[in-house]
């Protein structure tokens, strides 16, 4: 292809990137693989379509061009775009929860403190993706030490957007630990400043986690109202991925509480239809724990016991010891509170085999 019109194209994919305009990025650049390319510039295409489809959430298209990418950058010897390739390649298998992703991201981060001059912001963003692997996970120390060593990098550059998506990790991570008042302050920081930014999506997520934060501290109809917000902007922006599954599984915990129980278990099967759908296995299980503790409350007890089955499996496949430790715990209750002590025991001895074998692998 002529040179200076492959020039204009790659100039405008990295525009649209710029502008955070994904969408377009993915319009623009997809026809352009029916075209011939030198191998340099078919690399640059696939980093900026690939990219674009990990920020809109849409992992498996990413991964269809990501390694590509990076391959052709690592034989060119082009280490920065090798780097930023991979970050997004691990970010993307860290979405479809595939257990390589934190592997890749550690990887990506000893790069890039390799490189010179070091990119403080690319630093900064690959430690908020270590961090959020750390959240989902439930590694709470960890996470919230990354998170803070990814606003000191992001602070040098004045990254406004990497600023906000890391006060709000650290809101999750600090809400989780038992901290809500530090967790509150890192949420308003985060919202003042997704709405400086114009960042629609990141503003319906901090609104489903501060319904989270009223959930746990018991305010059932204030979370109600910011669950409903945030599903409704989810539903504005189409949003059909992360995100609306977990607030269908939020509105299902408000309502079992309340003892709306007919709406609980509504919204828990759309939870369950919008986890499958996508494989989010996280979502799966969250929403099977819901529904086992509502069929229990119904004495239904073997369907109790099929719904906590079918989540420590898909806990089971996604290696996240802390995650399935802790259903096992939350089972073990069940069966206790059921009178079957037996049974009880066995999903505690499960839960410290898993502790166990997560300190094993981690020493």
């Amino acid at each position: 292809m002529h040179g200076d019109h492959v020039r204009k194209e790659l100039r405008e994919l990295e525009s649209l990137t710029a502008r955070r305009d994904f969408g377009a990025v993915v319009t623009l650049g997809r026809p352009l693989f029916d075209k011939r390319w030198r191998g340099e510039d078919l690399a640059l295409i696939r980093f900026y379509v690939g990219q674009a489809h990990c920020r809109l959430v849409q992992p498996l298209e990413a991964l269809a061009y990501l390694p590509l990418a990076r391959e052709r950058f690592e034989l060119q010897n082009d280490e920065w775009l090798a780097v930023e390739a991979l970050d997004w390649e691990a970010s993307a298998r860290g979405l479809l929860e595939d257990p390589t992703a934190l592997m890749l991201e550690n990887q990506a981060l000893a790069r890039c403190r390799k490189l010179e001059p070091r990119p403080r912001q690319l630093e900064a963003r690959i430690l908020c993706h270590l961090a959020n692997m750390f959240v989902v996970g439930r590694s709470w120390a960890l996470a919230i030490s990354h998170y803070e060593a990814a606003v000191e990098a992001a602070n040098t550059v004045n990254d406004l957007l990497q600023l906000a998506k890391t006060h709000h990790g650290l809101a999750a991570a600090y809400q989780r630990s038992g901290q809500p008042a530090k967790a509150r302050l890192h949420l308003d920081k985060a919202l003042a400043l997704y709405s400086i930014e114009s960042d629609l999506s990141a503003v319906y997520r901090v609104e489903n986690d501060l319904g989270d934060l009223l959930l746990r501290e018991g305010h059932l109809e204030a979370a109600e109202r910011h669950f409903l917000k945030a599903l409704a902007g989810a539903e504005e922006l189409r949003i059909n991925r992360r995100g609306r599954g977990f607030i269908l599984g939020n509105l299902g915990d408000v309502c079992f509480r309340q003892g709306r129980i007919d709406e609980a278990r509504g919204y828990l099967k759309q939870a369950l239809e919008a986890g499958q759908l996508f494989g989010e296995r996280i979502v799966v299980a969250d929403a099977e724990m819901l529904l086992g503790q509502l069929e229990e409350q119904l004495g239904n007890h073997r369907a109790a016991d099929g719904h906590y089955l079918v989540a420590i499996r898909c806990l089971e496949e996604i290696e996240m010891p802390n995650r399935l430790r802790d259903s096992h715990v939350e089972y073990a209750q069940l069966l206790e509170d059921r009178g079957d002590v037996r049974a009880a025991f066995q999903q505690l001895r499960l839960a410290i085999a898993t502790e166990s074998a997560a300190a094993k692998t981690a020493g």
